[in-house]
């Protein structure tokens, strides 16, 4: 649990949301990426990797986008053979793999495998 709490380096708090504006839409529905990561449920996703794994290098362009993309939300990036003890806690047993936490370090959802950049958004957005 001491390596979830330092990863939580940003704490993300749930905030309400007006239930609609002028046009009759949620006013969620029209919030930018970054606005909504102010207000997920979502705190930190970390990306379990390896350097010599094809995947993972493939989808590391697509997680530093979603870095940018969603600045509300800690990502981390974890090399499985630095962090043995890290990648066994999660349960990694195939890589590359993202686990999304909460602000209390429980785990939202995990995904095993490379993830396309609109795939990975909309896990992202599920927990937003």
């Amino acid at each position: 649990m001491k390596i979830i709490k330092s990863l939580l380096i940003a704490a993300v708090a749930v905030a309400g949301v007006s239930l609609a504006s002028c046009d009759g839409k949620k006013a969620e529905e029209k919030a930018t990426p970054e606005a909504k990561a102010e207000k997920a449920t979502v705190a930190t996703i970390i990306d379990f990797n390896a350097t010599w794994c094809g995947p993972c290098k493939q989808f590391a362009p697509i997680f530093e986008a979603a870095a940018e993309k969603y600045q509300g939300v800690d990502f981390q990036s974890v090399d499985v053979d630095e962090n043995g003890a890290m990648a066994e806690q999660y349960g990694v047993q195939s890589i590359p793999m993202v686990v999304l936490l909460d602000k209390d370090g429980n785990v939202l959802d995990t995904n095993v495998g490379f993830m396309e950049a609109a795939d990975f958004d909309q896990l992202i957005e599920k927990y937003l």
